[in-house]
């Protein structure tokens, strides 16, 4: 019933909806919430940790403020999201527009060689940052986005920048995308 909207283009626009309902991930849901504490990091901590949303918002206050890097905080903050009616609402409405990503728990292995460990990548790596990301996270660990004492290991590359001064001034563990390789048995 749009205007210039044919039976093909609207029949196009439908099958482009539903395939990125297909692509969202358990990590990027909880990352978009809105959840205040939560970001990008944090949910994929979650996701890996979770099933699914009903899990997450069934999870106890001491359970949530044990995984390595969610905060009494953070932990509080997810836990009031998920009493909140009006969330609870929204949610209910993703879950009837099929918006409910369930691979959550397995996006990071709890027995790979870096499980329940953080690693920052800076500088330029022998390979895109976002897959060199994606090896830790199949290794186990976390991706961080910033320099901090939770940090595990800071793997470096070339023209590193202010992250490695930091990681340096912290007294973290620094390596090259060779160790870092080892690390990780690949």
């Amino acid at each position: 019933a749009l205007d210039r909207m044919g039976e093909k283009s609207a029949d196009n626009l439908l099958k482009a909806i539903e395939k990125a309902k297909a692509d969202v991930s358990l990590a990027r849901l909880i990352a978009a919430l809105g959840i205040p504490l939560v970001g990008e990091e944090t949910a994929r901590l979650l996701a890996s940790k979770y099933a699914d949303l009903d899990a997450l918002g069934e999870a106890p206050f001491e359970e949530l403020e044990a995984l390595p890097g969610v905060s009494h905080k953070i932990a509080a903050s997810v836990i009031e999201f998920f009493v909140n009616d009006r969330n609870r609402q929204l949610l209910k409405e993703f879950r009837e527009f099929g918006l409910w990503p369930t691979t959550g728990r397995g996006e990071a292995p709890a027995d790979g060689p870096l499980a329940g460990k953080r690693v920052l990548f800076t500088g330029s790596l022998p390979i895109s940052r976002g897959a060199a990301e994606k090896l830790a996270v199949l290794a186990g660990a976390v991706a961080a986005k910033s320099a901090s004492r939770n940090v595990d290991y800071v793997v470096v590359g070339e023209n590193p920048g202010s992250k490695l001064d930091k990681a340096r001034q912290l007294g973290l563990n620094i390596l090259d995308f060779k160790q870092f390789t080892r690390l990780i048995g690949s």
